[in-house]
Formats: C-alpha cells, structure tokens, sequence
C-alpha cells in the first residue's frame, strides 16, 4: 500500500483551496453584461467592464427592454429598473405599470442562470385601460347606430258590431342616434328609426293580412346614467316620441272588413315612453349600446267610407336593441 507524506496532503489541500477559490471568483467575477443578455435588457451608460461583485448592493440601474421574449410580460422599449437586493437577488420594475419581476442568480457550470420568482402583468394597453380624462363624458356627443327587435301589442275594435283583433307582427327596426352629456349623470339622446310590420285582422271568422304598417319614430329620451365601473354607463329614462305613419293595406281583406272600396289612412302619432340600457367603452371614442324600451304609442285610422268615424287601436312596442356609438 503507497504510503502519503505530510507533503502530499499540504499540496493537495492547497490545490483544493485553489480550486474553490478559482471557481468562487469565477462566478463572482461575472459581467453585468452576461445579465444584461439573459434578461433582454440593455442599461443605460457603460457596464462593458463591470462585474456584478462590484455592483453595491441596493444600486438602481436604468434600462431599455430589448428582447420581451426573456423576461416575459413588456414590449421592446419598455422602460425598466433593475435594483441589486444583494445576496445574487435582483429586482426588476416596470415603470410604465409599476409591476416588479423579482429574480436571484446562480452559476451552473461556469453558466449565469437567473431564476424568476414571478412575471410582469402583461401590459395593458389603450384598448383596455382609460385615463379619468377619457372616461368623463360630460360635455360630449355621441352617434350611434343601432339595429332593434320589435315586438308589438295585440288590440281589438268593434266594426258593426263586431270585434275585430289587430295582430302587428314581430319586427326589426333599424335607427341612428345623437346623444349629449350635460354631465356624467344626464344625457339626452334624439333617435330617428325605420320599423314595417304586417297587421293580421282577425273578425268575424275570418282572418288574414290587413296591410303594412311602416313607422319612422323620432323619439326624444332623458337618461339618468350611473357610471358605477370605469368602462359600463348604466342608464334608466324616459321620454317621447313622434310616429310618422304609413299603411300599406290588402284591399281584399280590408274590403272583406269594411265593404266594397274601403281605403285606410292611417295618422300620424304621439307616444311616450320608459327606457333602460348601458353603454359598453371598449375603446376611449367607442361604444357598445344595448338599449330596452317600453313605447307606448295609439294610432288613429281614417276609413273613407260613409259611416264610418276614426278606428283607434294601440301599436305599443318593446323594443330591445344593440348598436355601437361613437363619442367626440
């Protein structure tokens, strides 16, 4: 069996001290340049011949992002702050969110890895996130658009002595809109529209389609709004409307109803209504609108024939829309 000196030990204890020591400085001497790489960053000023050991613990350093892909959550030009907490622990913030990435440092084979103990939130952009500036509405317009479904209220007559059930059937009515915010909590908004629906007579057992009646309601409405979240404008309200009236009539069953020769005229109409809704900001400028209204509205009919006074029946409507506006 080989027999080792005292000599042997001392040299081989000393080549050991060597060794921990040269890999020890090794992984300190590191540049901050390496860093810099692994996190996609470039600093401000000159760390070409800086070394990480020689950074004090708490120095701020200001940097630029360069490549997103490394850390994650930001975009090439993002401002940012790296911060040495000391122990091979870093900070990295954000200063467009405020939001902070914390990271430490470790060597693995002669390598500088940074391990991340968390992500930035991703960053919001205008789409998403509002100034208060942006989200006051006071004192601005809006015009809008919007496509409704119709739904009308059955009535009934008597014509000589019998009852007679008017049906108007379902419809969709198209209109443009020009809304004002006096303040946050009050808008107006004058609406203009376009509605055609086929009226069913029913009487005297028998039954069939009277006509076309086409509507261009101008409605007036007060809205009292409650903006209780950044980007949705609750609103309840109310108001009025003009109904200029059209009818287009079936003369076979017009005549079946009235007699030989019977033309229907119908007037034009006052109605009011109640109204709810809310307004959707996806955008600073845009808006969706979903919209619900309750129209009361009672058309007169002229019949021209002798006899014969005016026919009144109610042509009331809910109404439940969707569209978008635009606020300047």
């Amino acid at each position: 069996m080989k027999k080792y000196s005292p000599l042997h030990f001392f040299l081989i204890s000393i080549f050991a001290v060597v060794c921990i020591f040269t890999n020890s400085y090794a992984e300190s001497d590191a540049s901050f340049l390496i860093l810099q790489e692994a996190l996609g960053v470039q600093a401000d000023g000159d760390y070409t011949n800086v070394n990480l050991s020689n950074i004090p613990e708490g120095s701020v350093i200001d940097a630029a992002v360069v490549d997103p892909s490394k850390i994650g959550g930001c975009q090439t030009g993002d401002r940012v702050e790296l911060m040495n907490l000391g122990n091979d622990k870093w900070v990295m913030k954000h200063l467009d969110t405020g939001s902070k990435v914390e990271f430490s440092i470790k060597y693995e084979d002669g390598k500088l890895k940074v391990i991340k103990t968390g992500s930035f939130t991703p960053r919001v952009d205008q789409a998403q996130s509002f100034s208060q500036d942006q989200l006051n509405l006071q004192g601005r317009f809006g015009l809008g658009a919007r496509v409704s479904y119709v739904n009308y209220s059955d009535d009934d007559y008597t014509v000589r002595g019998i009852k007679v059930d008017t049906e108007p059937d379902d419809a969709v009515m198209f209109d443009g809109n020009f809304s004002y915010f006096f303040t946050n909590y009050f808008s107006v908004e004058l609406s203009g529209g376009y509605v055609e629906t086929d009226v069913d007579l029913t009487g005297g057992g028998s039954s069939g389609t009277a006509g076309e009646l086409q509507q261009i309601p101008i409605l007036l409405t007060g809205r009292f709004n409650i903006p209780i979240q950044n980007k949705i404008v609750p609103y309840l309200g109310g108001g009025v409307g003009y109904f200029i009236n059209d009818f287009d009539q079936n003369d076979s069953v017009i005549e079946f109803i009235y007699g030989p020769g019977a033309d229907v005229d119908v007037d034009n109409s006052w109605g009011y209504h109640i109204n709810g809704g809310f307004d959707f900001l996806f955008m600073p400028n845009l808006a969706l609108n979903l919209d619900v209204k309750y129209i009361w509205n009672e058309i007169e009919a002229d019949v021209d024939l002798p006899g014969f006074t005016k026919e009144k029946f109610d042509a009331n409507m809910f109404v439940v829309g969707g569209g978008i506006k635009y606020y300047f």
